[in-house]
C-alpha cells in the first residue's frame, strides 16, 4: 500500500504554511549552533554545548554552516512552487535526521547517562536521579525521532503536492493580490462611452456605441452597457454590492 501524503500541516494549517515553519525552525537551530561553535572554539567563551567536545562542536557547527543554502533553496521552492528546490532540502533534511539518530545513538544509547550527574544527586538519593535521567533520556529520543519523521514526512508531502499539482503558477497564486485588485478596480473610473483601456487607431469613431455615427435603421438605438455604470463580476460579490 502507497503511502498517502498529508494535505495539512498539525491538522489545520496548509501544507506550505508547514513547510516554512520547518524551514524557519531549521534556520534558527543552524545559527544558533553556529554563533554556539563560534563563540566556544573561536573566542574561547564557553557557552551551552561547550560540554560536547572540540570534535563534535566543529562537524555542528560545519553541519549547520552546510545547510543554510539548502534552507534558503527550500523556501525558494516552497514560495514559488519549484519541486526540484524543495527536494534537495528533502534531501539535506534526511540526512540531518540520520545525522541526529546517530549523535543520540552515541550519547544517549552507548553511554550512560547516570556518568553525567551532577555532584549533589550522587549523594542524596542516586539511585532515585538514575532513573528519572534514564527515562528522561529515553523519552528525549522518542520526541525527536517522532518529530524530525513528522517534519520529513510533512515535506515529503509538499513535494508530492507540487508534482501532482504542477510548479509555477497555480491558484493561490493567481489569488494572492485580489484584494490589491479588488481595490484597483473601486477605484477605476466608471464605464463610459470610450473602450476601456483600448488604444483608438486614428480615424475609428472613440466611441463605445460607435453605431451611433454609422447606423442603419435596421440596428436600433445605441445603448451604454449597463446604462454606463461600473458593474461588478466578482462572484460571490463582495459585502458593498451584494
Amino acid at each position: 500500500m502507497a503511502l498517502r501524503p498529508m494535505n495539512m500541516f498539525c491538522c489545520g494549517c496548509p501544507l506550505t504554511f508547514g513547510v516554512k515553519f520547518i524551514l524557519l525552525v531549521n534556520l534558527i537551530v543552524n545559527l544558533f549552533y553556529i554563533i554556539t561553535v563560534t563563540m566556544n572554539i573561536i573566542f574561547k567563551f564557553p557557552t551551552v554545548v561547550s560540554n560536547l567536545g572540540p570534535t563534535a562542536e566543529i562537524f555542528n557547527g560545519a553541519w549547520c554552516l552546510l545547510g543554510l543554502p539548502f534552507i534558503v533553496v527550500g523556501w525558494w521552492g516552497v514560495s514559488y512552487r519549484l519541486e526540484g528546490h524543495l527536494r534537495l532540502y528533502l534531501q539535506y533534511l534526511c540526512a540531518g535526521f540520520v545525522v541526529d539518530m546517530v549523535f543520540l545513538f552515541l550519547n544517549f544509547i552507548l553511554r550512560d547517562v547516570c556518568g553525567h550527574m551532577p555532584h549533589l544527586l550522587r549523594h542524596h538519593g542516586s539511585a532515585f536521579a538514575c532513573g528519572v535521567m534514564r527515562i528522561s533520556a529515553l523519552g528525549l529520543v522518542i520526541q525527536v525521532t517522532i518529530l524530525e519523521l513528522y517534519f520529513i514526512f510533512a515535506v515529503w508531502s509538499c513535494c508530492e503536492d507540487f508534482r501532482a499539482g504542477g510548479g509555477g503558477v497555480g491558484l493561490p497564486e493567481l489569488l494572492r493580490h485580489h484584494q490589491d485588485m479588488n481595490k484597483k478596480q473601486l477605484n477605476d473610473h466608471a464605464y463610459s462611452d470610450q473602450l476601456f483601456g483600448a488604444t483608438i487607431t486614428p480615424g475609428y469613431p472613440k466611441d463605445y456605441g460607435a453605431f451611433n455615427r454609422m447606423q442603419g435603421p435596421q440596428l436600433g438605438p445605441n445603448r451604454p452597457i449597463i446604462q454606463g455604470n461600473y458593474h461588478e463580476t466578482a462572484y460571490p460579490p463582495p459585502q458593498s454590492f451584494s
